[in-house]
């Protein structure tokens, strides 16, 4: 945070790292460590044991589950909260959501070459979520996509989420590597492939703006009839046969990523990403 205002690990996300440590009332000092909410005093012998007796043996009644997907330029994530006990008793509920890098090679003020797990950028910041009270049940959470930076290590980059009690005590917590997405034209029979050789999506269909504000037109560049299929990330679909050279709007579509596919002649042809911003 602050202290080092010369270092590029706080130049390059300084709100976010500044917010971190203020939210354990540590700002101004490093390092420090907190652990299940309680700040460690910064003349304690880090490397001792005994920081952390007691607690290999503590349960919780929540799962946290991430799915996260990498594209060429955004990341998105579904975040499920599940529980499984009436074990422990738990003051309200909030949960961090963060990106992280795993590992950045850098000699900051500090005199450290190499550090870990490094605040990229806070997705959510201690928001409110209302816990499933009954066991086995869950809920769904679906933050706003990571957008890329030029100065990440996009492959190295992980999601963060710590769920805690008014308190700070530590509910669940998850990391993830996401998976990257593949957004590739489907294949075709050999047979239709030797008939339709030509045939791609952007030969068919010009779709625009990409990134969208919401309204998407998609625009067909042939006499074909084609059926076009838009899917959220949440599996909605948004079905649509354009006739001949005609020009279909979508208005007000949510906030999200979504694939386009398309097909004639029920035959597949591909699939592109469209952003919603």
């Amino acid at each position: 945070s602050a202290p080092y205002a010369s270092c590029l690990l706080s130049q390059q996300n300084t709100a976010d790292n500044n917010a971190r440590t203020n939210f354990y009332g540590v700002f101004g000092g490093t390092p420090r460590i907190t652990i299940n909410g309680t700040v460690i005093a910064n003349n304690i012998n880090y490397n001792t044991t005994t920081l952390f007796s007691g607690l290999g043996a503590l349960t919780s009644d929540y799962s946290i589950n991430i799915t996260s997907s990498r594209f060429i330029d955004s990341i998105t994530n579904r975040i499920v909260i599940k529980k499984h006990s009436n074990a422990n008793a738990y003051v309200g509920s909030n949960l961090f959501l963060g990106a992280v890098e795993d590992t950045v090679t850098y000699t900051g003020g500090n005199g450290e070459p190499r550090h870990y797990n490094v605040l990229r950028k806070t997705l959510q910041a201690g928001t409110a979520v209302t816990l499933p009270t009954n066991i086995g049940d869950s809920i769904v959470l679906n933050p706003a996509a990571l957008q890329k930076s030029n100065i990440w290590d996009w492959n190295r980059m992980h999601i963060v989420a710590i769920l805690m009690d008014n308190n700070k005590k530590l509910i669940q917590s998850k990391i993830q590597i996401p998976e990257t997405a593949i957004v590739a034209p489907f294949s075709l029979q050999q047979h239709d492939q030797n008939e339709n050789s030509s045939l791609t999506l952007n030969s068919l269909l010009s779709v625009y703006p990409n990134p969208s504000n919401g309204i998407l037109n998609i625009k067909s560049l042939t006499t074909y009839s084609v059926k076009v299929q838009l899917t959220s990330i949440l599996g909605n679909i948004v079905p649509l046969t354009i006739e001949g050279k005609e020009t279909k709007s979508i208005h007000h579509l949510a906030k999200g990523i979504y694939v386009l596919s398309a097909t004639t002649n029920s035959r597949n042809i591909g699939a592109i990403k469209i952003i919603v911003q």
